[in-house]
């Protein structure tokens, strides 16, 4: 591609200014040998007609820096040859937006973003650099190893995340009362290169933030001819196409992730999720996710379009898994599970898995279904659907095998209260408790208070959405490695909410309308007589006397509502999904015994 064009495409998706477009970092070179040079660079990204700028200056030993822009539009800086490299600016200005941080190669659990004010655990104030600018960057002291480099020469980089908090008003505020006071506007990722890249950056994704090592990937190293296209997904507009790029640009889960002991920070994530371009909630960052992802299937957007579309998202990606497992394939954090808070994390790894002609993010991705699935911490979409003792899959958060004695307790409190299972004499009130937990016995749909409503719900789009890319692509379909979630969507979209072949019977309706089961069942005359768990053994229950047919059984095969779902699946359902019960696995030849298949560049 030549200078001039490369700086229109920048200017089409509004990356650069067309005043500044061959200017400095933003000349447009694609020619390694001739890089731009430069000493500042300034980021704006707008929503909703307000605009916040993040400045960034830097020199290489007093003199301008090489610079140029990844393939997402993101940008790099490598130091000439023979001298440093120093950051000595980074600030924020366009009058939205509060204060900014800034932190090298960040990590879920230790890291300078944002103030620290609201206590989620994760902040370290020395993390922050800011305040000791100018700064030097040293190969010893924050460049990391690069393990792929794509076929370059580079050996190291680092990664300068920037989040701008959220500058909170009456009428603009961070969201939920957990997380009010200290909140994430936006990211910006500056890579610091040991050398110019290949193209000046223009063929690679821009490598991961976080994690012990720099992954390079080239676009050459990606499939791109698998991408399929349907006739029912919609292309995008220009602006839909910038939108979807800075969202992905300026957007990040890697916060928002647990640690090997379970432990998550904030509410869920929301408070480190990018506000002004990204939805707060996991569920609806999935949404968007899935229909920028469909557009890339539409096959309408020119190849201009689409590469800039899935540089962004793929970049991603490449964050989550550098985020979640370490160089030798092993969980170092989780995805983690509950309620809606931790959906869409999954795909875009496996998004990048199925694309890459490197094995290594699919083989490791595949072994997440055996090895943390079913502990309560695998991705959030596959760890709530629950085998039950007769292979039948049912909805509800908690670990595979038996719930503690708190969990249990939790779930005949919120059944009895809802006062929606069979024979009850209250009015139906599904909107009780957690509204998450499944049924101990594996019998059933949770939530307790009325099965398939609440988060059964909310994950639901997600959910199939994510199963619709699995019957999309083979390899999407071979990386994330569970039939179990396929079986699970399809029975919901072609049966309903399963509530049949219930043992256990449902309250007893002599029972005290003022029991509390919760209260170490106070005021409770035939729980865990009639009905609840057996007096000898929490984990089983009381079964079905003459004429009962379980909990719930006048619910099932009711329509289970699809919630935060994406437009584009929902349109293609039939297109891609149909009729069909499994996805195809990829037809991957097997490599002759003397050939020997070169993972990594």
């Amino acid at each position: 591609m030549s200078r001039s064009k490369f700086a229109v495409l920048l200017v089409a998706f509004g990356i650069i200014s067309p005043l500044n477009a061959l200017a400095a970092c933003d000349c447009g070179s694609t020619n390694s040998a001739s890089p731009c040079t430069g000493s500042d660079i300034n980021v704006s990204v707008t929503s909703s007609s307000k605009t916040i700028t993040i400045n960034w200056g830097f020199n290489s030993g007093g003199e301008d820096a090489y610079c140029g822009q990844f393939a997402n539009g993101d940008y790099w800086v490598a130091p000439k040859a023979g001298k440093s490299l120093v950051i000595s600016q980074i600030s924020k200005s366009g009058g939205y937006g509060g204060d900014i941080s800034a932190d090298i190669n960040p990590t879920t659990e230790n890291h300078g973003l944002l103030d620290g004010s609201n206590g989620y655990g994760g902040y370290k104030s020395s993390e922050d650099i800011t305040g000791n600018l100018p700064l030097t960057i040293t190969s010893g002291g924050h460049m990391l190893p690069v393990r792929f480099n794509a076929g370059t020469d580079i050996n190291s980089a680092a990664s300068i995340v920037a989040a701008v908090q959220k500058s909170e008003t009456d009428t603009d505020f961070c969201g939920t009362k957990q997380i009010l006071g200290e909140c994430a506007e936006v990211y910006n990722v500056l890579t610091v290169l040991s050398a110019v890249p290949p193209e000046n950056g223009s063929m690679m994704l821009r490598p991961n933030m976080s994690g012990s090592s720099k992954d390079l990937v080239s676009l050459d190293d990606l499939e791109l001819q698998k991408i399929p296209s349907f006739n029912a997904f919609n292309g995008y507009s220009s602006d839909q196409a910038a939108n979807a790029v800075k969202r992905w640009n300026h957007h990040t889960e890697v916060f928002s992730l647990c640690t090997l002991e379970g432990k998550y920070f904030s509410e869920g994530g929301r408070a480190y999720r990018a506000h002004f371009v990204s939805a707060n909630y996991a569920a609806g960052v999935a949404q968007s996710w899935y229909n920028d992802m469909a557009s890339l299937m539409s096959g309408e957007n020119s190849a201009q379009e689409q590469q800039k579309i899935l540089a962004a998202m793929l970049s991603y990606g490449l964050d989550i898994y550098k985020a979640v497992y370490n160089d030798e394939g092993e969980n170092y954090h989780y995805y983690c599970s509950g309620a809606g808070q931790f959906l869409g994390k999954f795909m875009p790894p496996a998004f990048l898995a199925a694309l890459s002609s490197n094995s290594t993010y699919r083989e490791t991705l595949k072994k997440e279904t055996e090895r943390v699935v079913g502990t309560g911490y695998g991705p959030n979409e596959i760890e709530q659907v629950k085998e039950g003792p007769d292979g039948r899959l049912v909805w509800g958060d908690g670990a595979a095998g038996l719930l503690n004695p708190q969990d249990v307790k939790r779930y005949w409190t919120e059944l009895f209260k809802g006062q929606c299972y069979d024979g009850a004499s209250g009015g139906c009130n599904s909107n009780v408790g957690k509204k998450t937990t499944r049924d101990p016995y594996g019998y059933i749909d949770g939530p307790p208070a009325r099965p398939g409503s609440s988060y059964a719900s909310v994950v639901l789009g997600p959910q199939k959405s994510m199963v619709a890319m699995m019957f999309a692509m083979p390899e999407i379909c071979e990386a994330i490695n569970s039939q179990n979630l396929i079986k699970y969507v399809l029975r919901v979209v072609r049966h309903g909410v399963w509530t049949q072949g219930d043992k256990c019977a449902p309250p007893d309706p002599r029972e005290s309308s003022d029991c509390d089961v919760w209260e170490n069942g106070e005021n409770c005359k035939y729980y865990r007589v009639t009905w609840g768990p057996k007096p000898d053994d929490l984990h089983q229950c009381i079964e079905n006397g003459p004429g009962q047919n379980g909990r719930y059984p006048q619910l099932d095969g009711a329509e289970l509502g699809v919630g935060y779902k994406s437009t584009q699946i929902e349109r293609a359902w039939d297109e891609v999904v149909g009729n069909k019960n499994t996805c195809p696995l990829a037809n991957r030849p097997t490599a002759p015994a003397e050939v020997k298949v070169k993972e990594g560049a």
